[in-house]
């Protein structure tokens, strides 16, 4: 088995421009089945106490990485009221209007059009505090879960980013391609568009961490984040990886031909009960133990393309090379 090292490390392409217009939303990237229902505001509601509005686009509070999902545009940032991960969404002039007015913690004043407080619902920037109780204990039940399974060395941790963040990814990762700002072949796959430690990429990676930790029930740090696209004709062999890649989350961002429902190109693990095909769903994600459990994937069918997130995390303690 060999170890995961690239044989050519691409460094921090330069952003491409990642936005996501939350006037837009939801565009076609956002898979149907992430898409949020309708909702007519009633009385209660308030404004996320998170709320960050910017008229420059840039958030002001230090965030990881924030500077790359920034746009030099009126931004509303916003940490999920169920999962605390901090989200950037554009908006155009009738909304940024709207946003400025807003007093994170208030209740949200009555006469709002249906539709715009439904997209301010789907956005967490407005929420129902009668449902949130509930939708986290349904959070807290999915990590508890997932932390039991992590017991085996893997565990399936479902959709995480916004709905509306992973379309955004969507398009902008697909552009950093169209525009060479990824490097095609590594040491192990010479049919993937590869960037180590790119820009957008460390922003989910650093937000994301919380939530790995807590399923590996152990404190982590990110040590790095890979961006990869394979393309038809790609596999990759039966290997465990290096010590900075002691727990990694798995990120399917994108299929092509779009699937139906999975991903027909499963990632298998080789655990202690035996071979196992983990296939996902565009957004999904997987955590496991990188140094302990075998991964291949075997050869992906042309004119098909598969894009990924590996993002890299290491124990607090860890001293040595995070790259």
């Amino acid at each position: 088995m060999s170890v995961t090292e690239p044989a050519v490390r691409v460094e921090a392409a330069p952003p491409a421009g990642f936005r996501c217009l939350l006037d837009a939303q939801p565009d076609t990237w956002v898979p149907r089945e992430l898409r949020a229902a309708p909702r007519v505001a009633r009385a209660g509601w308030i404004v996320n106490p998170s709320l960050r509005f910017s008229q420059t686009g840039f958030h002001d509070d230090g965030a990881a990485f924030s500077e790359a999902v920034s746009s030099p545009t009126p931004t509303a940032w916003v940490a999920d009221p169920v999962s605390g991960l901090l989200a950037p969404f554009a908006v155009g002039t009738p909304l940024a209007s709207l946003l400025a007015q807003l007093e994170p913690g208030a209740l949200l004043a009555s006469g709002l059009r249906d539709d715009t407080a439904s997209l301010l619902h789907s956005a967490g920037i407005v929420y129902d505090p009668q449902d949130l109780e509930q939708d986290r204990a349904h959070w807290r039940a999915r990590l508890d879960k997932a932390s039991r399974q992590f017991r085996e060395g893997y565990a399936a941790l479902g959709s995480l980013l916004h709905p509306y963040t992973l379309g955004a990814a969507r398009v902008y990762f697909r552009r950093l391609i169209r525009q060479r700002r990824a490097r095609l072949g590594d040491g192990q796959s010479e049919w993937r568009w590869v960037v180590h430690g790119e820009p957008v990429a460390k922003f989910f990676h650093h937000q994301l961490t919380p939530i790995v930790a807590l399923v590996a029930g152990v404190e982590l740090k990110p040590s790095y984040v890979y961006f990869a696209c394979y393309e038809g004709g790609a596999d990759l062999e039966w290997h465990t990886d290096r010590e900075q890649c002691e727990i990694s989350l798995s990120m399917l961002l994108d299929y092509s031909p779009r699937p139906a429902q999975e991903s027909p190109w499963p990632l298998l693990l080789l655990p202690r009960g035996g071979r196992v095909a983990i296939h996902q769903r565009i957004g999904e994600s997987l955590a496991y133990r990188g140094l302990e459990i075998p991964h291949a994937r075997e050869r992906l069918p042309a004119g098909h393309a598969s894009m990924h997130l590996f993002l890299h995390y290491v124990p607090a303690h860890f001293s040595g090379e995070l790259s």
